[in-house]
Order: structure tokens, then sequence, then C-alpha cells
């Protein structure tokens, strides 16, 4: 995307204009990849749409961590974009037009009615917020102001280590990119880099619509129950959407053992250290929850790739691009800049205040009181719910397994995180847990969400069953 003072004064395009244009240009970004992983055939565009989108936002960030220069990336990016846009104009009119006519028009209008709702609440409000003001928009004016990320941007520099300036970089350089485009910076424009990574989980959440209470929770839940930290600049409620979706998509793989389902579940999970740091451990997680699913699945079902060799360069090529932000990132640029280690967290002191916190009995107490005293209401539902499944089955849904597995395990990283990090603990607690915890309430969520479904699939079975004895 472009540099800085890019069209003239009198001819900046609308703000709907704009959105309109760049997410024209993400998506024939990321068809390019997205075609690479998964060769389309009769998916439907409603779900296909957030997997290609996701991989052009992707993509347009690898296109900038590579070259550093936001002219150079912007160049790529728009001959990239005209070609995968190009790829797809031949697709649909080579007999797939199918793929638009799958999901009904209402599908669609809500998707968009939902993410405009958020786009309005995202350049009402201005940078205010801490993290927002300080962290990533503070990145994100650095970028625009260097027309690069480079080292010489000035992450680096002693002044700005208590922004976290080893956190990922991906909204800082959309927002970088949008303010190049528009040729100034305000304390606005840039929240609209938000509208495009709330995109994709939406699509995907309107997947599941049903006429269901199930899905009337689940939407409830995400986006609407995070509200402010949907506009207000900060990434936990990103981290958690993303990750409920991930889980989400797994367990309708695991229902349909549909590719499409699949590919988009794993593009999540590695779409999450790309939005904070701790989508790494929630990665991690994510792959773990996988492969110990595959495993008990492993009689039943088994995933197979193509047999073809140059398919399947094709999609090991697709999937590199991918992993690219995270390794380029997190391995290359913060050793070669200097920024691996964190303003007061898991600092060279972290072992010893972890040791001293541990023996004084009393901050864990503290710790685990407070995680838990922002979760009572999820809590207590997941509990609910697992009691009402025990009723009617022997255990739980194996749909269950990821949600569980990624929550107990985060819980426990959170925890050591806590013990080990360099402030003062009820000052840190009383700034940090109620977003912290936002991955954990998604968790439960998912799983109830699973139940309920459950239980309205018994109740449909069984109003088919005394239907037919009335018969």
């Amino acid at each position: 995307m472009p540099a800085k003072n890019l069209l003239p004064e009198g001819r900046r395009p609308p703000l709907f204009l704009l959105i309109s244009i760049v997410t024209i240009l993400l998506f024939g970004l990321g068809w390019l990849v997205a075609t690479l992983i998964l060769p389309v055939r009769e998916y439907d565009f409603f779900e296909l749409f957030p997997f290609v989108l996701l991989c052009g936002i992707t993509v347009d960030y690898v296109v900038v961590l590579t070259v550093q220069s936001m002219a150079l990336a912007f160049k790529i990016v728009i001959a990239l974009a005209v070609i995968g846009l190009i790829s797809f104009a031949k697709k649909i009119f080579k007999g797939g037009k199918k793929l638009f006519f799958a999901r009904s028009f209402w599908a669609f209008f809500w998707a968009i009615f939902i993410v405009l709702f958020f786009a309005v609440a995202m350049v009402a409000e201005p940078l205010i917020d801490w993290d927002a003001r300080s962290i990533w928009f503070l990145h994100a004016k650095m970028i625009y102001a260097a027309e690069a990320l480079c080292y010489d941007t000035g992450l680096a520099h002693p002044s700005v280590y208590f922004s976290h300036p080893g956190y990922p970089k991906l909204v800082p350089v959309i927002a970088a990119q949008l303010a190049s485009f528009m040729g100034y910076w305000n304390e606005y424009l840039p929240k609209l880099s938000l509208f495009f990574v709330l995109l994709p989980p939406v699509f995907w959440l309107l997947s599941f619509a049903r006429k269901s209470w199930s899905f009337v929770f689940l939407l409830s839940a995400f986006p609407f129950a995070l509200h402010r930290l949907m506009w207000n600049g900060y990434m936990d409620g990103y981290l958690a959407i993303y990750l409920a979706v991930a889980m989400l998509l797994f367990g309708r793989f695991i229902q349909s053992w549909r590719s499409l389902d699949f590919v988009s579940c794993v593009a999540c999970f590695l779409f999450l250290p790309n939005l904070k740091r701790e989508g790494l451990l929630l990665l991690f997680l994510g792959f773990l929850a996988i492969v110990m699913t595959g495993v008990l699945l492993k009689k039943r079902h088994r995933l197979r790739m193509d047999e073809n060799f140059s398919i399947q360069m094709r999609q090991v090529c697709g999937w590199l691009l991918l992993v690219a932000p995270t390794l380029l990132w997190y391995v290359f640029y913060t050793n070669a800049w200097g920024i691996t280690k964190d303003a007061g967290i898991l600092g060279d002191n972290g072992l010893s205040l972890f040791m001293s916190r541990i023996n004084d009995g009393e901050t864990l107490k503290l710790i685990v009181a407070n995680i838990f005293s922002q979760l009572h209401l999820p809590v207590l539902l997941a509990a609910l719910m697992i009691v009402l499944l025990l009723a009617v089955r022997r255990g739980l849904l194996i749909e269950h397994l990821a949600p569980l597995l990624i929550g107990s395990l985060y819980a426990i990283g959170l925890v050591i995180t806590y013990l080990a990090l360099d402030f003062e603990i009820n000052w840190a607690m009383a700034n940090s847990t109620n977003r912290t915890t936002l991955m954990l309430a998604a968790c439960l969520i998912v799983s109830v969400f699973w139940v309920l479904l459950y239980l309205e699939r018994l109740e449909v079975i069984a109003g088919r069953r005394s239907v037919r004895q009335a018969i």
C-alpha cells in the first residue's frame, strides 16, 4: 500500500470508497495465496471470502516486512492484487458463478451491516485508551512518519522501550498504509485498520447462522459482548474473536470433514501471533489441540494430502507465506533490532520474582482469584451446559477437546506470566485481567455453544421421532 501524500489533497476518496478499494485489493492479493492452498471447486463463497481476505491481509504484511519501504510495498501489492483479481474473474466466467449463490442475500447483508456498525464506532471515537495510543498506533505513526518499517523507524530507541516495541506490527502497518494513502494522520482515520481485521471473523461467525438459540448466543458473545474492544484500538478483543473462530471452524471440521473449514481454522491460528505476542502461545496450544484430536479420531478419519507433487509444492508455498510474518518478525527483526526484551514482561529477574511470589503463599491465590473474578458468568454457563450434556450422554463432545485444552493450558500460562511479571502485581492485574482473560472466556463460550447446538439437534431428532410415531 501507498507512500505518504500519494494522492492530491482534492482527490482523496471518501471513507466508504477507501474501505471498498482496500477490501478489493486485499481480496485480489489473498486470492493468489488461497488458491495455492485450497484449489477452488464448489466452496461456498460466503465461507471462502474470509479465508481469502485473511490471506490477503497476511501477504500484505509479509510484503511490507520483506521490502520495508512503504512506497515499494504499495507497488508490489497493487501488481499482485491486480493479477489475483484477473485470476478470480477468469474463475467466475469459467463457471464459478455458483459460488455467489450458495448463501442467501440476508447472510451477506447482516455481515456487512455488523462490520459497518463497528466501522462507524471506530471512526467516531479518537485514540484515547493507553494501549491503543501508546503502543499500537504510536508504532503506526512512527511507520507512517518514516515511510518504512525498518531499523530507522526508531523502534529500537530507548525512549520507545515503554511501548513494547517487540509487539507484532500487522495492525500498525495497515494503519500507516491508510494514513499514507490519504496523506495525513489524525486520531480517527488509522483506526479503520481494525475494520479489515474484523471482516473475516464476522463472515465466519455468520457462516454458523441458523434459526436457533445457540447462534443467538454465539453472535451476542462475538463480537457484540466485546463492544469497545472492537473499536478502541486494543488487540485483546481481536485475539479472542480469532481464537473463538479457529475453535469453531475446527469443531465444524470434525463434524463435516470439509477441507475449507480445516484450512480456515489453521489460517486463524497462524494469524494470532500477528495480532499480539500472546498469540504465539495460543498458536502452539491450537496445534497441540489439533494433533490430540487427530490422535483420538485416527481410526475414524484420516487427512490426506493431494498425491500430485506439484500441487503439494503449491500448498507448501501457500502455507509458508502465512507462516512467514511470524518468522520474519519474532525470529529475525526483533533479534536484529534488539527489541526481543519486553518492558516488564518476563525480564531478567523474572525467575527470581516467580520463585519469591510462589513462596510467599499469597500472590498465587490473589492471581487465581482475580482471574476467576473476570470469568464468573462464562464459568457458570459452561458448568451448567456440561451438567446438561452429561445428563443426556455419557461423556463430553469431541468438539470440546480444543477449547478445554487450550483454555486450561492458557490459564496456566497466564498465571505463570503474572507470577514472573516485573510490575507491582496488584496494579498489573487491575489494569489487565479484564483483557487477558478474554481468551479463557472465548474457550468457555465455544464450549457452551457446542453443548447448546448438540441439545438443539437432540430436540429436532426427538421431534421427528414423535411425528413418525404419530403417523
